[in-house]
């Protein structure tokens, strides 16, 4: 995979989860993700995870170091990344595109609007 070097390495890998777990089942993704980084030789600092607007959770996962984004692609694949969203990172990072690693949040009107699409402009109807 040719990667631009216009792309940052980074310290969290970004999951979306399209399903509800329960605390067991958590429990054991969260040790099976340390031990699969771990496998890379990378070290977890903290597991964040979070409902996601939709459906599912979004999980966060601090590392020690920063790594490149075709690691990262690959830890956020291996990891259970929807298949969808791990598909448009990778030609996102395919093209050097350095803003590849998101994941859409809920957005308020008294914040302001991250949005990737320099083009569009946000519509606030009364």
């Amino acid at each position: 995979m040719a990667e631009s070097e216009s792309i940052p390495p980074s310290r969290v890998l970004f999951i979306d989860l399209d399903i509800m777990l329960d605390e067991l089942w958590m429990k054991h993704y969260r040790r099976k993700a340390e031990l699969l980084v771990e496998s890379y030789g990378l070290h977890v600092t903290s597991i964040k995870i979070t409902p996601s607007q939709h459906k599912g959770l979004h999980v966060r996962i601090y590392l020690d170091k920063p790594i490149p984004a075709h690691q990262a692609l690959l830890l956020q694949f291996l990891l259970c990344d929807d298949h969808s969203r791990s598909a448009f990172n990778s030609a996102r990072v395919e093209v050097g595109y350095a803003g590849w690693n998101k994941l859409h949040e809920a957005v308020g009107w008294n914040g302001p609007h991250q949005s990737s699409c320099r083009n569009k402009s946000v519509v606030r109807r009364r």
